[in-house]
């Protein structure tokens, strides 16, 4: 949904490749051909959302022939509290699923376990037991541990991956 804060992105020095029909209120899977520039271009650092399912990774299996085998990073952003990736058997099929969508292989684990604002440390742990037990059992590392910052100082110092705090840009305070 960046088109709703394609300003607001714009101003941080954020490029938004979405949909080539500009229409804020329509949600229409038409990919701009601009997509194909930083993926083509090494002067870019970019990241493309692919929305987290193996529908979504077939947009990305359409560019990876672009993509260099050893060249790129492909996280699988997993939330405990999401039904498609609530055991690690759930999260492994999602993880194959996109691979076969997307021609790529996922290279890293992020726990993204919240609940929006409602969001406790207990929660960000639970999905780190889960990250961690999926880590083991496909070797595929734990990168990150996203959470909102206000929580960053009560997590354990320890945990496996790079913590990421984030502010909520995209959800507006009475989401």
């Amino acid at each position: 949904r960046t088109r709703e804060k394609r300003d607001f992105l714009q101003s941080k020095d954020i490029l938004p490749i979405d949909s080539s029909v500009q229409a804020t209120t329509l949600d229409l899977p038409a990919v701009s051909a601009q997509v194909t520039s930083p993926i083509t271009d090494k002067e870019y650092n970019y990241v493309i959302d692919v929305g987290g399912d193996d529908v979504g990774a077939r947009v990305l299996g359409r560019f990876s022939h672009l993509i260099e085998k050893d060249d790129y990073d492909m996280f699988c952003v997993v939330n405990a509290n999401r039904e498609q990736t609530q055991t690690a058997d759930k999260v492994i099929d999602h993880i194959r699923a996109i691979e076969k969508s997307s021609g790529l292989k996922v290279t890293g684990l992020i726990n993204n376990t919240h609940l929006i604002r409602s969001t406790t440390v207990e929660d960000v742990l639970r999905g780190q037991e889960l990250v961690q037990e999926v880590s083991k059992l496909c070797n595929i590392p734990v990168k990150y541990v996203a959470c909102l910052e206000n929580l960053v100082p009560e997590l354990p110092k320890d945990l496996e991956g790079e913590i990421f705090p984030i502010k909520l840009y995209m959800r507006e305070a009475w989401m």
